[in-house]
């Protein structure tokens, strides 16, 4: 029995790491600065791209995300909530 249980493990462990990265957009509450975010499968930052104007947004997977100002996502996260235009 413990031989299925491992091996489904890794089945669900494989599907689940070959997941693609999540990309949404993040409005700061206190600011209003719209912010397109990049993150793994399991909610870590990869990267982000902002702070965007309203009325110029795209389809998110045509920014460029990069790392620069992670410290500065990871600071405000509890200031960002999911935004959908």
């Amino acid at each position: 029995m413990k031989a299925r249980k491992t091996t489904q493990f890794t089945e669900l462990w494989g599907d689940y790491t070959q997941m693609e990265t999540i990309k949404h957009f993040s409005v700061h509450v206190e600011t209003g600065d719209i912010y397109a975010i990049e993150q793994s499968p399991d909610a870590r930052l990869v990267g982000s791209s902002g702070p965007l104007a309203e009325n110029n947004l795209k389809d998110l997977n045509s920014y460029n995300y990069s790392n620069e100002q992670n410290g500065w996502i990871r600071r405000n996260r509890k200031r960002l909530i999911l935004w959908f235009p």
